[in-house]
């Protein structure tokens, strides 16, 4: 009687045979993917970085450049104050530009310093052009001003010395400037916008 222990590495080579066969065949029937068929980062879609819920554009820089609304700005920059400081600033300015003539040193600065401050609190005007000559305005006057109070004593006495009399001299230089740019300021509301002062606040005889 032969023992069936003889047989036992056929049947496990057909054993491994069959299970590599099944293996292999799971295997071809499964997906094919190949490295090919990954997506690169160029095919990947990549979501738009937008906010959910986006906002309307705004149109203020449009609206800004309108002729229209910028005149309707000025308009009520004008009817709420500003022609009021318009004309105490060129009221004090005048009074200021009579001591070139008056000889007159016991003139107190203090009112056409304190109408500077308020023109500068009250805001600007709101047209690009139109605000350059008025800061400059207000910048020559009160730089003159300051060199004109500064250089002069007010003591009783117009002795001055040297660096005094240049720096006096200088100081209504700058102060001509400023009203330069103040009666710029004010023929450009007047043309451009159409604003005119009732009265002409440079005539001395104006009550």
């Amino acid at each position: 009687m032969s023992r069936p222990a003889r047989h036992l590495p056929r049947v496990r080579a057909l054993f491994l045979t069959a299970f590599t066969a099944s293996v292999l065949a799971a295997c071809s029937s499964g997906p094919q993917t190949t490295p090919a068929d990954e997506p690169t980062p160029a095919q990947t879609p990549t979501p738009a970085l937008t906010p959910a819920n986006p906002a309307t554009p705004t149109t203020h820089s449009a609206l800004t450049a309108d002729p229209s609304y910028i005149a309707n700005n000025v308009i009520y920059w004008w009817d709420s104050g500003g022609k009021g400081k318009l004309v105490n600033l060129i009221s004090t300015a005048v009074d200021v530009q009579d001591l070139q003539t008056s000889n007159d040193w016991a003139y107190d600065f203090g009112p056409f310093f304190n109408t500077l401050d308020r023109v500068r609190e009250y805001g600007p005007i709101p047209d690009v052009k139109t605000q350059a000559t008025w800061s400059a305005a207000l910048k020559h006057l009160q730089d003159g001003a300051g060199d004109i109070l500064n250089a002069t004593r007010l003591d009783g006495t117009q002795s001055q010395s040297p660096s005094e009399a240049a720096q006096e001299t200088q100081g209504w230089k700058e102060f001509d400037e400023g009203i330069k740019y103040l009666k710029a300021t004010q023929t450009r509301l007047h043309r451009t916008f159409g604003l005119t002062l009732p009265n002409d606040p440079w005539k001395e005889d104006l009550p």
